[in-house]
């Protein structure tokens, strides 16, 4: 173990120790003369950059003079560090009380006792807040039978178009592009210009996915995948089309996804492109460049982002303190206008509404929220992320990388993307069928 890591751990370790000794929900205090002086401790994790952790901050500050009785105990960390603060929490069973998750730690945590169902006290408290989500987004929180998630946040895959860089190369710009117009446009781009028409690094399926849901073959259902004889046809016609476009310069190749085995490769100049895919996330950079205008990617879905959970120690009144300061947080005007769309596009109806109509709001955020209502109206629903979306983004970048090297066609490249998420999915049945004998 390098003395990095040690370090990191010993951290780790040390909040550990510190949440053991007064983090874990402790009440404090006692009863005078018939009253209950008890203050409540509140420990709440997150992760996130310098933004994140003033205006969290300050919001848990403005939390605790509006409620005198709480007290909260924060532990912000980096990205990195916050995975492996949970996962000794959690082994210890002193995790926080309250924790940002994102999808995948959800899947992690909400099968192994760590996480409480959060539903029914949610459903509760919404009677007397007024706190509502949609069932639909409700739904992208649930793994393993429960509740395990709130959902705080949506992102959505959309398009970051340079509108001032097609026109200089005299090629217009639909509004409403499908998937024929945007390679139109990205071939035409890269002639005029020798640019790329589509940037895009390939480290997940997002293209491909958005592809074959406009294609009436969505590669996920209900969380499931999704795949059958059309699937495989309809894999040939995205792979052929990549291919085409990545021979000839019109969108950008993928990286090796094995970098390690190669020795040495040539820098080459990159070009600006005319069309950037991205999400919510990279929302807040794009703000930055004015020659930018967010479009929807064709038959891109929206999907949870990020959740807040509660640790399953908590008492039943301790759940109630937790919900209550979280319904404040997503659905509070002062709250919500605080922290804007840099969490993502909140889940909360309310939320979106109270940007919407915000004078606060710069207009690039209010342009991404009008672009989520309008993709909402044109193709309600949301994508629910399936298990082993990262082994599915795995075999899809080790296709698309063959394909770009010549060293499979795109029907061989559809054949093998079919049957190794086949394989994938065959062998966690068998391990879920194994499981529930021996259960």
């Amino acid at each position: 173990m390098n003395s990095l890591r040690k370090k990191r751990l010993s951290l780790l370790l040390l909040m550990l120790l510190l949440l053991s000794g007064c983090y874990g929900g402790i009440e404090n205090g006692s009863v005078v003369d018939g009253t209950d002086t008890s203050e409540k401790e509140i420990s709440i994790s997150w992760w996130g950059d310098e933004i994140r952790n003033e205006y969290t901050q300050e919001l848990l500050d403005q939390y605790e003079q509006l409620h005198p009785g709480i007290r909260f105990l924060p532990v912000p960390l980096g990205k990195e560090d916050y995975g492996e603060y949970l996962a000794v929490t959690a082994a210890a069973g002193e995790c926080p009380d309250i924790m940002l998750m994102d999808d995948e730690f959800l899947e992690t945590y909400a099968g192994n006792g760590t996480l409480a169902d959060c539903r029914n006290l949610f459903m509760e408290n919404s009677k007397e807040t007024g706190f509502f989500l949609d069932s639909e987004i409700w739904e992208l929180g649930k793994k393993e039978g429960i509740q395990a998630g709130i959902p705080v946040s949506l992102t959505m895959p959309v398009l970051y178009c340079r509108p001032g860089k097609l026109e200089e190369a005299g090629v217009e710009l639909k509004k409403d592009m499908d998937w024929e117009d945007l390679a139109q446009a990205s071939r035409s781009f890269q002639k005029k210009t020798g640019g790329p028409g589509i940037v895009w690094g390939h480290e997940s399926s997002e293209l491909l996915v958005s592809w074959m849901e406009q294609n009436d073959a969505p590669l996920f259902e209900e969380g499931r995948i999704n795949l059958n004889q059309d699937s495989k046809n309809k894999l040939t016609s995205f792979f052929s089309l990549c291919g085409e476009l990545m021979k000839s310069g019109g969108m950008t190749p993928p990286e090796n996804p094995e970098p390690e085995e190669i020795t040495q490769e040539t820098e080459k100049e990159e070009k600006e492109g005319a069309f950037y895919l991205g999400d919510a996330e990279d929302h807040r950079i794009s703000k930055e460049d004015d020659d930018i205008e967010v479009l929807p990617l064709p038959g891109g879905q929206p999907k949870a982002d990020l959740f807040f959970a509660l640790s399953a120690a908590l008492t039943q009144d301790e759940k109630k303190a937790a919900a209550d300061f979280l319904i404040w947080l997503l659905d509070d005007e002062y709250a919500v206008e605080r922290a804007g769309l840099e969490r993502g596009i909140p889940a909360s109806e309310k939320a979106r509404r109270l940007l919407e109509e915000s004078e606060k709001l710069p207009a690039a955020d209010k342009s991404l929220l009008q672009l989520y209502r309008q993709t909402q109206e044109r193709t309600p629903g949301f994508e629910k992320e399936p298990e082993k979306r990262k082994d599915i983004d795995r075999i899809y970048q080790e296709v698309i990388y063959k394909l770009y090297q010549g060293s499979c066609s795109p029907g061989r490249a559809a054949d093998v993307f079919y049957q190794d998420v086949q394989e994938l999915f065959t062998e966690q049945e068998a391990t879920d069928e194994s499981i529930g004998k021996a259960g």
